[in-house]
């Protein structure tokens, strides 16, 4: 054995356990359970190291800035353009796709912490969610044309034009109904504490901690 190659094979195979690693961590996520110290639950959002690992942080730093961020398009737009080869060869797509999930879990979060600076948040209407998804998933010219009266809008990571998908006049149409969907799957998942009323139109959560994984 050719000794003088072991520190490069190291880090080879540190690479590849770490390619499945970053993600996998995220999909096994659960909430805490009942009496656990919620507040030192977080998401593991820990960035490859840029020198020693050039390759895995350009793949997954923009994905993981854009979750932190809520930031739906600058997210699929890594996902889909950048990174999209090297995720579908090492048979990534699909988890980085379920991922999503946590993209709007940040957002639902931050849009709760914004609206909490100025009164209760523990009864949200659903159509101020749905307006938060359809800015999040919409490119930053749209975003500009689309804002007028409401919530702000949180902070976001526009990717580089490079990453802009090939039909970026084709913006997704979010609806209520899509809302709910995501809610419901997120309280079912124990990671949102509350329940959802369709009738009365609003989310109402539980007034402490209702969203249980920080971001």
């Amino acid at each position: 054995m050719d000794y003088s190659t072991a520190p490069a094979l190291v880090t080879t195979n540190l690479q590849l356990i770490m390619l499945y690693l970053i993600p996998l961590r995220l999909l096994l996520l659960a909430p805490p359970a009942v009496g656990d110290a919620e507040a030192e639950a977080k998401l593991p959002l820990v960035l490859p190291n840029r020198t020693r690992f050039p390759a895995l942080h350009a793949l997954y730093a923009p994905l993981l800035r854009a979750l932190r961020a809520g930031d739906l398009y600058a997210y699929r737009a890594h996902a889909h353009g950048a990174a999209r080869k090297v995720l579908v060869h090492r048979h990534l797509a699909a988890a980085i796709e379920r991922l999503e999930l946590f993209v709007v879990y940040a957002l639902l979060s931050r849009v709760h912490a914004k609206l909490a600076e100025t009164g209760d948040p523990s009864r949200i209407d659903i159509a101020t969610l749905t307006r938060a998804l359809s800015l999040s998933v919409a490119s930053p010219h749209m975003r500009r044309q689309q804002l007028d009266t409401g919530i702000e809008p949180v902070e976001t990571s526009p990717p580089d034009s490079s990453e802009q998908p090939e039909d970026e006049e084709e913006e997704e149409s979010i609806e209520d109904g899509d809302t709910i969907a995501y809610l419901v799957q997120l309280i079912s998942m124990g990671f949102i504490k509350g329940y959802v009323s369709p009738d009365n139109g609003v989310v109402v959560l539980r007034k402490t901690r209702p969203f249980v994984i920080e971001v």
